[in-house]
């Protein structure tokens, strides 16, 4: 590495020219010097002057065993013959390593004058023309180092370009997986590399070179729990450049260990090298290449096919449905899901190995001869299976879906004494034309295997797309699958929107926590229809408690902030959430280990979940209450009742629905509503928010009206929560530093 950062050093015309004006100086400092040669690195030769040339100088060097010692800003000197001696002088880096040695030589009557010593007099003397040239190869060092890093980070990519292809032709995953390591061997130079995932049963190791030096498989064998361990308490790289100290292998060696992550975080295993205690040590770069090639085995086991069974993976299966669908009429491709009947049954009552066969054995009959050839057969997840079938009408898949039914009840599985008995619920549905064909298709037939086990199971069902509400209820399938892919894969992004006081701006004002989404293409977009499902399917309280916890962890570490502040955050609950009273323990027991000041917290819920159910949204905003946060009214006035309505719960704040506010300079029936709902909650102690404040004319207009705070794209649009925490904590720090100034 430091060889190829100094190469630009070696330029002879170049280094001949800069040490010629640099033993001039030292001439001058120092007249007794006979000769001046500058060595980069160890004893690469950058220029000479007088009698003394580099390859004199090195070959001294290394009599003095001086690439064995650890760098030091000490010199050396000794006498040579012809009564000359020589002094080195090094020149090191910021972090310590060797940069470049300065060697002068002078006769040894003048050098042993030099006090307290040749070498460190000689260092005194010469430092003024030792600083000039440190700094002038320093900053020739830096950009060169700049300039290879550039270089091996151009060469890394297109190594790792090439590395994708080679995977991409990969016959299956084992092989995938097998050239990914023996590659990544290669390319970080070690002797042996191994990759372990201990629930897939896969255990991989690559020799780069058999039989030509000492095998560490031993070595691997005896660390591989440590390394494992390791990897599960720290989910980090681990980098051993010496032996393990508690090791007892008779093969010391330097390891390189990489955890491989699930992409929800959880460990599958670990990919780790292995070198002999000769070779070079593992450094950053290396490290940061391990890591990469850890996410690619976690791609690999995720994206491209099920190793259980060897049929591909749902994402895979949806990329090949798609492809298939450019090439056949989209009517004339079916899907068929196949569930297998009570599976959790037979895990109780045979034991979980048994139930892993049943799965197994089932992936087995998704071939010839119960399927056509070409078919296109998946795992989706469980219990649960899916083929493509081109060419053929959904009722003919009917018929091979039978045929597949009685190949499953003749599996013979488990003792005779107490056989399992084996059945298979499918659901079919053609491809349409239509954005999302794929998509859509394996829900129709998911939702028709799901009617045909409401139905006593082992049965066949046909879905076709009838009317305009099956295809909302496909939308709404594929949205609460893509929720449930963001919230596990961690897509899921918590983003707050300014409330500003309108009356009484010494008031703190405050933030509503919103939601938003990154997509496969990594933009941020807001969850909208995605919401809007996740209310039909009953899915919000999965977001609501990932937004408690999310919100209380960002939080907590600025609770002491927040009770000097009394700036506020508002979390909006759904109403099934409300209901549920397991919810709100969990919520004020979070709240309660947070440490965050409740009266912080402001928990919205919207009129209609409230209005749904009045006496139990009163029972928990209550309980709420009492436990310290306060509680608004989201999206108030909508309702056909919100005034009634409203005597029945006890709130702190209203929020008034952005339809009146967005025309209440040019509707006067928005503004009587305005007026109505100021009106009624004065006398209730309750404050009002107004939502979708985007012009100064409209929040002059609220303030007159009474509206006590603002919120909209005027002051603010929504930002990353983190963002705006780090605002608030450069705000207090700036506070305290102004008033310990002032004291």
């Amino acid at each position: 590495m430091h060889q190829r950062r100094t190469s630009h050093l070696r330029d002879k015309t170049q280094a001949e020219t800069r040490l010629a004006s640099y033993a001039n100086l030292c001439q001058t400092l120092l007249p007794d010097i006979t000769g001046v040669c500058l060595l980069v690195s160890q004893f690469e030769d950058a220029g000479s002057s007088g009698t003394l040339d580099c390859a004199t100088a090195a070959a001294w060097l290394r009599g003095m065993r001086w690439e064995e010692r650890k760098p030091s800003a000490a010199p050396i000197a000794s006498e040579v013959s012809d009564h000359q001696s020589l002094i080195a002088l090094p020149m090191l880096r910021g972090n310590g390593s060797l940069m470049a040695t300065l060697c002068v030589q002078l006769p040894s009557i003048c050098a042993i004058k030099l006090e307290p010593h040749p070498a460190t007099g000689a260092l005194q003397v010469l430092r003024p023309a030792l600083d000039c040239l440190h700094r002038e190869l320093s900053v020739a060092d830096v950009e060169a180092s700049r300039v290879q890093d550039a270089v091996e980070q151009t060469q890394e990519l297109e190594w790792l370009f090439d590395l994708s292809n080679t995977l991409r032709s990969a016959s299956g995953d084992q092989h995938a997986l097998e050239a990914l390591l023996a590659a990544g061997t290669r390319r970080l130079a070690s002797n042996l590399g191994t990759l372990f995932i201990p629930k897939k049963s896969i255990s991989i190791r690559f020799e780069s070179a058999p039989g030509k030096q000492r095998s560490l498989l031993p070595a691997c064998e005896e660390t591989q729990g440590h390394l494992l361990k390791w990897a599960q308490l720290q989910h980090r790289a681990l980098v051993l450049n010496k032996p393990m100290p508690q090791s007892s292998s008779a093969i010391p060696c330097k390891i390189l260990s990489v955890p491989v992550l699930y992409s929800t975080g959880r460990l599958a295993g670990i990919l780790a090298f292995f070198n002999s205690m000769e070779e070079p040590d593992y450094d950053k770069r290396q490290v940061s290449l391990a890591q990469h090639l850890g996410r690619q085995v976690t791609h690999l086991l995720e994206a491209a096919s099920d190793l259980m069974t060897g049929l591909h993976s749902r994402q895979a299966f949806e990329q090949l449905c798609d492809a298939q669908a450019a090439r056949v009429p989209k009517r004339l491709l079916c899907l068929m899901y196949i569930d297998i009947d009570r599976l959790h049954v037979i895990n109780e009552l045979h034991g979980l190995e048994i139930g892993d066969e049943v799965i197994v054995r089932t992936a087995d009959l998704l071939s010839a001869p119960f399927i056509p050839e070409g078919a296109i057969t998946a795992r989706i997840s469980g219990d649960r299976f899916a083929i493509a079938i081109a060419g053929i009408e959904p009722n003919d898949v009917a018929a091979i879906a039978g045929r597949l039914q009685e190949a499953a009840q003749r599996l013979i599985i488990g003792p005779d004494e107490n056989r399992v008995e084996v059945s298979l619920s499918c659901g079919i549905a053609a491809l349409v034309d239509m954005p999302q064909g794929t998509a859509r298709a394996l829900a129709a037939a998911e939702m028709a295997c799901k009617t045909a086990k409401k139905r006593d199971s082992n049965r066949v069902e046909v879905y076709r797309f009838d009317d305009l509400s099956m295809v909302r209820r496909h939308d709404d399938v594929v949205a609460v699958s893509r929720l449930r892919v963001a919230l596990r894969t961690d897509r899921l992004l918590l983003y707050a929107q300014r409330i500003e006081p309108l009356l009484d701006k010494s008031l703190p004002g405050g933030y509503e926590l919103l939601i938003r989404v990154r997509d496969a293409a990594g933009a941020i977009v807001r969850p909208g229809d995605l919401i809007a499902a996740a209310n039909r399917y009953h899915m919000l309280p999965s977001i609501d408690r990932w937004v408690i916890d999310r919100a209380f962890a960002l939080l907590s570490p600025l609770r002491g902030i927040l009770k000097q502040t009394y700036v506020s955050f508002s979390i909006n609950v759904s109403g099934q959430s409300m209901s549920d009273e397991i919810f709100i323990d969990q919520f004020i027991k979070q709240l309660r280990d947070s440490e965050i000041p409740p009266a912080g917290i402001m928990v919205e819920i919207t009129e209609q979940a409230a209005v749904g159910s009045v006496a139990k949204a009163a029972e928990m905003t209550e309980r709420l209450r009492k436990a310290g946060c306060r509680v608004a009214l989201d999206d108030f006035g909508v309702g056909a009742n919100s005034l009634a309505y409203l005597k029945g719960l006890k709130v702190n704040r209203v929020k008034i629905d952005g339809s009146f506010v967005k025309d209440l300079l040019t509707n006067r029936q928005s503004q009587m509503t305005v007026e109505a709902i100021i009106r009624l909650v004065r006398g209730m102690g309750i404050d009002v928010v107004a939502e979708h404040v985007e012009t100064i004319a409209v929040s002059r207009r609220l303030a007159q009206l009474g509206v006590d705070y603002a919120q909209g794209y005027l002051y603010g649009k929504p930002k990353p929560l983190e963002d705006v925490l780090k605002a608030l904590q450069l705000e207090d720090s700036a506070e305290r530093h102004t008033l310990s100034l002032e004291i």
